[in-house]
């Protein structure tokens, strides 16, 4: 099962892992931050090399990012959501099930719908 993608999934995959930094660097501190920033302008100037406008990194940034929880809202989540993702799978052990992983995989799509629109 291949699976085909196009210049919305290329942008769309460069815009979150920079939303991603952008995140971690408002929660670091010190030297990480410096070293977060440099990674941070180095994707922003990929993709202005690549040839995105800034409009479709704006609308990229919009479809993208519309499941990232805010700090403000995260505090009001529970302590078993607050967890972080490698602690919880660290201590349990689960292990998917090819089920499992298309299941995750169809989620995906369902959720980044805008990633393969263009294809």
């Amino acid at each position: 099962m291949g699976l085909e993608v196009g210049p919305n999934f290329r942008l769309g995959y460069h815009v979150r892992a920079l939303m991603l930094l952008e995140r971690h660097i408002s929660q670091a501190r010190g030297f990480v931050v410096n070293a977060l920033q440099i990674k941070v302008n180095r994707l922003k100037e990929k993709l202005t090399t690549i040839g995105y406008s800034p409009e479709q990194i704006r609308e990229a940034r919009l479809e993208m990012g519309a499941d990232l929880i805010s700090n403000e809202e995260r505090s009001d989540l529970s302590e078993e959501l607050q967890r972080p993702a490698h602690d919880c799978r660290s201590k349990i052990g689960v292990y998917k099930t090819p089920e499992e992983c298309l299941r995750i995989l169809r989620e995906f799509r369902r959720k980044f719908s805008w990633m393969f629109n263009d294809v």
